[in-house]
């Protein structure tokens, strides 16, 4: 049994029709009913409810939203800002996830599932389960909590364990130690080791022994959260910020809360039209889908302070970091490629950006947007290519 979280590396633009449902699709582009428009860029259900089957509801609700700044009215507008609102207020720590939605964080990749691999439940009625997930930049395991367990929307916020996923595992027992903290994980190590895909080169094995192993897991280590800012300290390790300080960079907001941890906003970060027209590129291109998968930034690309999003964005080096964690998370790229007028006056910019998570799996897009009423607003995105 391998523990990983599968995601089916369908792109989008390949997927056949689902006669009966394709048409939330193409009603989008003649709609002009801006409250169905604003129900599926905000409200997952809905997306899900008129998503055709097979097509991701994270790629409705953003074609719902780019429709909402193409239509240009005073009422669309409002409504996108209605939807930009509320993803101000995304947690990035929530206190439970639903383990049928787990979107992937690039929009080329269909999204999945995700299934404990091993669990047990505690004398006080409280279930304790593993599950493995390439959640922060690497696969890795986490420890989860659920009184209803068979209810896959009630299970607590995935916190990692210290101990990296091996390469391969089976026959995953959970037992309950007794002492009130600590559970037990027996399983085996297969002695052939993981094979590469689209998403993961080859790399060298990260546990040298194979056969019967035994974790025991501190449920105390596991939750730790020493100064409080919503990451445990074993996830902030990870992550590269300080456990011993609520808010790392200093810029005033808690890591927690902070979608860009370790970046503080510049003195001229906001003068100028270019970081606000890439903030919303961002959301419209990455952060409406909704995923809790880090993403990092690649050089190169002007760093800003980032809304609208349900994953950490981190400023750091991605040769780093597949050297100290075995892979990478999504590295965005984004770039202003023009600012003009159109023909009717109004003023337009292009943006190219993209996605890099491995070469066979990353995509280019060029992002339009217009200028109304004194702010920018995505009407437009357009795959370019994809590997």
């Amino acid at each position: 049994m391998r523990p990983a979280l599968v995601l089916a590396a369908a792109v989008f633009a390949s997927i056949g029709p689902d006669q009966g449902r394709e048409d939330a699709f193409v009603r989008l582009r003649v709609s002009t009913d801006v409250a169905w428009i604003e129900r599926l860029a905000s409200d997952t259900n809905a997306a899900e409810a008129e998503a055709p089957t097979g097509l991701h509801p994270k790629k409705l609700r953003q074609a719902a939203y780019l429709r909402l700044g193409e239509l240009g009215t005073p009422a669309s507008l409002a409504a996108a800002r209605r939807v930009e609102a509320e993803a101000r207020a995304w947690p990035l720590v929530p206190a439970s996830v639903n383990l049928d939605r787990m979107p992937h964080p690039s929009g080329h990749f269909s999204d999945g599932q995700a299934e404990p691999f091993a669990q047990a439940t505690a004398p006080d009625g409280v279930t304790y389960a593993l599950i493995a997930l390439d959640r922060l930049g690497g696969l890795d395991v986490f420890l989860m909590t659920s009184r209803t367990p068979l209810d896959r929307a009630s299970w607590s916020r995935p916190l990692l364990v210290p101990d990296r996923a091996p390469d391969g595992i089976a026959e995953p027992k959970l037992s309950w130690v007794g002492d009130g903290d600590r559970l037990r994980l027996d399983f085996t190590v297969p002695a052939t080791p993981q094979t590469a895909t689209v998403l993961r080169a080859q790399t060298p094995r990260r546990n040298t022994t194979t056969g019967a192993q035994v974790w025991t897991i501190s449920i105390s280590a596991v939750s730790k959260d020493t100064d409080r800012d919503g990451w445990t300290d074993l996830e902030e390790r990870r992550l590269w910020l300080n456990e011993q300080v609520v808010d790392t960079d200093g810029d005033g907001t808690a890591d927690g809360l902070d979608v860009c941890p370790n970046y503080a906003t510049g003195p001229f970060e906001d003068s100028g039209d270019e970081a606000a027209i890439l903030r919303k590129v961002f959301f419209a291109g990455s952060g409406i889908y909704g995923s809790h998968s880090l993403y990092i930034v690649a050089s190169g690309s002007r760093p800003l302070q980032l809304w609208g999003s349900r994953a950490p964005v981190l400023y750091t080096d991605a040769g780093n970091w597949r050297t100290s964690w075995g892979g990478i998370p999504p590295v965005l790229s984004w770039k202003v490629k023009s600012v003009s007028k159109d023909s009717a006056g109004t003023d337009v910019a292009v943006v190219d950006f993209g996605d890099f998570e491995a070469a066979m799996a990353a995509a280019g897009y060029t992002a339009t947007l217009k200028r109304i009423d004194g702010e920018w607003f995505v009407v437009k995105i357009v795959m370019n290519w994809i590997s």
